[in-house]
């Protein structure tokens, strides 16, 4: 009787041992999430950051005819042939030369004038006609905060800001997408 009863006990602290264990192991695996997730959201921030700083508006106002030293759209196309148009929305500051290369990716992070540019420049789909005979011609661009690039597209949801604007293009789909989404 009494090796049952010592063997019972023996076989309750094994188990308690080992649910202890695994209890441990659980809570480290969780305290090891929780810092990758912590880890992950700082770089993001920190990715975003780095982006914006890099993206600032200040840089694109060398292409807008408004400044005065501006390359002209004539001389911007002479030192870049891909430029083809330029694309000025009513009641914005979207107010960007249009290129188009062989495929989607060329002008994603790079400017005009074919420097490496994290925000990239606006481009037209490879796919799509330059004088826009297509039925539909898509148009890419980064959304940038404080109001670049395609920023101000956000003002497009409020809807006095839509029956107030006049219309020189109609705008009837904006898409956003992640950065390594299927859809681009």
């Amino acid at each position: 009787m009494e090796n049952k009863s010592s063997l019972k006990k023996h076989l309750f602290w094994v188990t308690k041992g080992c649910i202890g264990l695994l209890d441990k192991f659980i809570d480290l695996i969780a305290v090891l999430l929780l810092l990758l997730m912590f880890s992950y959201g700082m770089f993001s921030i920190w990715d975003n950051q780095k982006i914006l700083l890099n993206g600032q508006s200040s840089e694109y106002q060398t292409f807008k005819p408004e400044t005065s030293n501006a390359p002209s759209f004539s001389e911007l196309q002479k030192k870049n042939p891909d430029v083809f148009a330029w694309l000025n929305v009513y009641g914005t500051q979207i107010d960007y030369p249009v290129l188009q290369s062989g495929d989607n990716e060329k002008y994603l992070n790079t400017d005009v004038l074919g420097n490496y540019k994290m925000s990239g420049s606006i481009f037209m789909d490879y796919r799509n006609k330059k004088d826009f005979s297509d039925f539909n011609s898509i148009i890419y661009g980064h959304h940038m905060a404080e109001s670049a690039m395609f920023g101000d597209l956000d003002k497009f949801k409020d809807q006095k800001f839509l029956r107030n604007t006049p219309l020189g293009i109609s705008i009837f789909k904006a898409r956003i997408t992640e950065l390594n989404s299927s859809h681009f």
